[in-house]
């Protein structure tokens, strides 16, 4: 089961304690759930942008699921930095629930 806080891409270190190989997990950087945040914040965004305006509203960029994106964000009640910001976490911790559901 993932709950999103494992490390997104964990190293391994090798230490060498007299002459043994001490194999250890290094968890350093983003956790699963930020990068999969991440990167749906970047697809948001390489297909909308905020149209200027006293109710900012979003627009795609292009065809397809863009459309849909752009409809979701208008349809909070502020459109901002903040909107995509909670939007791309809610698409990331969906993921994370599909990835959990049984086969």
């Amino acid at each position: 089961m993932i709950t999103g806080n494992e490390p997104a891409m964990p190293a391994m270190d090798t230490n060498y304690k007299e002459g043994i190989p001490n194999l250890e997990l290094r968890y350093e950087g983003l956790t699963i759930r930020q990068h999969f945040a991440a990167m749906a914040m970047q697809g948001i965004m390489s297909q909308s942008h905020l149209q200027a305006g006293n109710k900012g509203e979003w627009t795609t960029r292009g065809h397809g699921w863009g459309e849909d994106v752009c409809n979701q964000l208008n349809k909070r009640s502020q459109v901002d930095a903040m909107c995509v910001a909670e939007f791309a976490v809610q698409i990331a911790d969906a993921l994370i629930n599909e990835l959990n559901k049984e086969k």
